[in-house]
């Protein structure tokens, strides 16, 4: 057996959540290569559809949803269009993230409270996808 059939993705499907740069694109293309569909989904649509068509050029398929994780209908709308489109969902990586972009002393509550949001909410995804997968 070869290294690489213990890691193929062949027909199924990687919902990647801010996977429009850095570590989600290289996880994406990891997919890819092994054969998985991909689906991006971030609140910078544009930037989806820029890495969905590269993804698309290597020979993928790849979908590219605007999505603020910490809203449920945004979350809802992607694991809805992934189902319509590709039947299942097998992967999820939760790749989002946030910072409070400043020094520690620059912390106020409002800030903390927007990190807090996007770093515990983005696991709501999870929720959204049971159903199919439990």
């Amino acid at each position: 057996m070869k290294g690489t059939d213990l890691f193929d993705l062949t027909g199924k499907t990687a919902i990647i959540t801010g996977g429009w740069r850095g570590l989600g694109v290289q996880i994406a293309t990891g997919f890819v290569e092994a054969g998985a569909n991909v689906v991006f989904c971030s609140r910078k649509k544009e930037a989806c559809n820029e890495v969905a068509s590269q993804i698309e050029k290597l020979g993928g398929r790849a979908l590219s949803f605007k999505c603020d994780i910490t809203n449920p209908t945004d979350v809802q709308e992607v694991v809805n269009e992934t189902y319509r489109e590709f039947i299942a969902i097998d992967i999820l990586v939760n790749n989002s993230g946030a910072s409070w972009g400043g020094s520690y002393v620059s912390l106020n509550e409002s800030r903390v409270r927007r990190y807090w949001k996007a770093m515990v909410l983005r696991s709501f995804a999870n929720y959204a996808l049971q159903p199919g997968i439990c």
